[in-house]
């Protein structure tokens, strides 16, 4: 008898309808906000008992700690203030500073939260616990490297690599940088070759734990890859994803190499959150979570911007406009929780023997 109810079990998973995906907040707006004047949530990450907050518009810039993740009660620190943060960016350029701009590109660096502003046009370090701020890499200095006339322009998420060194597009030089210590750059991807792949362009920007760096490219809509040793391939080409979204227009938001070992990201025209695995992008990429589920769920709306991962499970924060704000996480799948039921049988099993 127990071997048939083992059994059963795995021929009813394997004959379930696929079921929508879900996901649950894990950090509101009014715990990210924390009653502050701000408008809108640009990036939000969490790791273990804590997330953080990037919030901005209406001439607030901030950045919130929220503690408590897993307890019964949280609280919400000001991390950085308005004023603290329009001092320290002002410092760094001429430009007129009432906001922050993290786009997709907040991540961890050791003790900091490291990220490009696209107000600043620079490469900046918060601490997680105190919130000293560091310019890592100014506008003036990124230009230097460079070489242009023009001023740097960081209009397009980047990432912490596993070096803990951050990589970014510069749209000026159009080139992909990497930050090498504090105040100093290398180029990791030139124009040249990037022209040679059909576009110069990046839209983000996404570090697996190997070193392997994956970027978007919004002009050839394209997926690309750089090898730890300095490769290059592209990885799916704009047919290959349009014939999994069904929509001939292509406009990529975040991509995340995640823990999994999977690859997400998301295509904002059709607004699902895709992914594919890195030994066959084009045969394995699926829908993982679709615009209809990101509209049945409690956000309510598709304005996904950063992609991450908390306690095993894909996380995303919902910026502003079209539904609510706040960062999320999605319920592990049906057939998983399947799968655990079923381990929990065998496991019953063995000890009842």
């Amino acid at each position: 008898m127990r071997k048939f109810a083992a059994v059963g079990l795995v021929a009813a998973l394997a004959g379930a309808p696929v079921m929508a995906l879900e996901y649950e907040p894990l950090v509101t707006w009014a715990e990210a906000n924390a009653g502050g004047t701000s408008t809108a949530l640009y990036s939000a990450i969490a790791e273990d008992n804590t997330a953080y907050c990037a919030l901005t518009l209406n001439n607030s810039p901030r950045f919130t700690r929220v503690d408590g993740l897993k307890n019964p009660v949280r609280t919400t620190t000001e991390l950085v203030s308005t004023p603290q943060w329009i001092a320290a960016a002002s410092a760094t350029t001429t430009a007129n500073i009432n906001g922050v701009t993290t786009m997709y590109g907040f991540s961890f660096s050791g003790e900091y939260l490291q990220f490009a502003d696209a107000v600043t046009d620079g490469i900046w370090r918060v601490h997680k616990n105190t919130g000293d701020i560091i310019p890592y890499a100014t506008r003036a200095q990124i230009k230097a490297h460079t070489g242009m006339t023009g001023e740097a322009s960081l209009g397009t998420g980047g990432d912490t690599a596993p070096d803990g060194e951050y990589a970014f597009w510069e749209g000026t030089s159009k080139q992909i940088l990497k930050t090498n210590g504090q105040g100093t750059l290398i180029t990791l991807i030139d124009q040249n070759t990037l022209l040679s792949l059909g576009g110069v362009g990046c839209t983000s920007i996404g570090y697996d734990a190997f070193g392997n760096m994956y970027w978007t490219d919004n002009g050839t809509d394209s997926v690309y890859l750089r090898t730890a040793d300095g490769s290059i391939n592209t990885v799916l080409q704009p047919w290959e994803i349009s014939a999994v979204t069904g929509n001939s227009s292509i406009n990529f938001k975040d991509i995340f190499p995640a823990p999994d070992g999977l690859v997400y990201f998301q295509e904002q025209s059709s607004a699902h959150i895709l992914r594919f695995s890195p030994d066959s992008p084009a045969t394995t990429l699926e829908i993982y979570l679709s615009a209809q589920d990101l509209l049945d769920g409690p956000s309510g709306g598709t304005n996904v911007y950063q992609l991450s991962w908390y306690d095993g499970r894909l996380a995303f924060n919902v910026h502003a406009t079209t539904g609510a704000k706040g960062l999320y996480v999605v319920v592990p799948e049906p057939a998983t929780m399947g799968l655990l039921a079923l381990g929990g049988l065998c496991l019953l099993r063995r000890r009842s023997r």
